[in-house]
């Protein structure tokens, strides 16, 4: 199993930062460049057991995704934290864990994204595993610097 861990600041309160997080709008408003979401099936809100399909392109390929929201652990404790932890049901990776995690932390707000999972294709994907982190890297990035410019701009 591999894991990817991505974290950034974002100055903004870690409620707002959160609740960005439970709107499926905002999925497509952070995609970058190449990684357009195609088809989109939400609901209204993310919330525990919620299902999410869609059809996501990268380098012209396109690939189902069938994702499973595991848990919604809105703000508490002291820190004040946050979570939400989703799972690939089908997708082109044979695991698929993704937990967004949130921590408050002088007046703006730390998330992390930890995603663990098992590279596509067995054996020989594991040839190919080196670029596929780092693509998958790049997009956690652009990700966050999304997130972050949509949220400290207030756009």
């Amino acid at each position: 199993m591999a894991v990817l861990v991505h974290s950034s600041r974002i100055q903004a309160p870690l409620e707002a930062v959160f609740e960005f997080h439970l709107d499926p709008a905002n999925l497509a408003r952070i995609q970058p460049p190449g990684f357009g979401v195609r088809k989109l099936e939400v609901p209204v809100r993310i919330e525990s057991g919620a299902e999410i399909r869609l059809a996501a392109a990268a380098f012209g390929w396109v690939q189902a995704w069938h994702v499973q929201v595991e848990a919604v652990l809105p703000p508490h404790g002291e820190p004040r934290r946050a979570a939400l932890i989703d799972r690939a049901l089908a997708s082109p990776f044979p695991y698929f864990r993704h937990r967004h995690e949130f921590m408050e932390e002088g007046g703006g707000t730390w998330m992390r994204d930890v995603v663990d999972f098992d590279p596509p294709g067995g054996r020989i994907g594991a040839w190919f595993w080196p670029g596929a982190w780092l693509v998958m890297k790049v997009m956690f990035t652009w990700r966050h610097r999304r997130t972050r410019r949509l949220l400290e701009d207030g756009l």
